[in-house]
């Protein structure tokens, strides 16, 4: 294994998922029952990560093929993962003789490449999400404003002033005042 491993990228999004993902590199040849081990880890901890990302993260009792069917179910994963992670189920002497195809160091890069751009694509939706509610106050606002500067619809030009009506209400209360009666 070289200096820079196929997870190492992920340090920038998550340095948990980094080191579950360097752990289970480095013992893939020589502990492949650990490095399983580090995948399950690692495989549930993007689970949630992603659950939560999509505000559908429960909490740590959840378990984690209910964090898949629920993500499957809302069509967040393909239900075909949540299926096949969910009937995963070997023994350590099955992983010990599993012969594992391993990707071409090009193939690796265009992955974590693959993976960086959705991170990038996530971080910028995020981004653009949080501007849009932002943006949302302000209309809310501003519509407001012009609510009551009278510019949400055209006036009737046959409509008196605002000022000619404000005096006629001032002119009716002071005669209003002299008749009223107390109950």
């Amino acid at each position: 294994m070289g200096s820079i491993g196929n997870f190492t990228f992920l340090a920038i999004q998550d340095a948990q998922l980094a080191e579950l993902g360097a752990l289970a590199e480095r013992y893939f040849r020589d502990d492949p029952g650990t490095s399983v081990f580090k995948l399950r880890q690692f495989a549930e901890l993007l689970s949630k990560t992603i659950a939560a990302h999509h505000a559908l993260y429960v909490g740590e009792r959840e378990t984690f093929e209910e964090t898949l069917r629920r993500l499957s179910y809302e069509r967040v994963i393909p239900k075909e993962a949540a299926v096949d992670f969910a009937r995963a189920n070997f023994s350590l002497g099955d992983i010990g003789e599993l012969q594992v195809p391993w990707p071409t160091a090009r193939k690796r890069n265009e992955i974590a490449q693959r993976i960086q751009t959705a991170f990038a694509w996530i971080e910028r939706v995020a981004s653009e999400a949080t501007d849009a509610y932002k943006l949302i106050d302000h209309l809310e606002q501003a519509v407001l404003a012009k609510a009551f500067q009278g510019e949400l619809v055209l006036q009737d030009p046959n409509d008196e002033p605002a000022s000619a009506l404000l005096e006629r209400i001032r002119a009716g209360r002071t005669e209003g005042g002299q008749k009223r009666h107390r109950r």
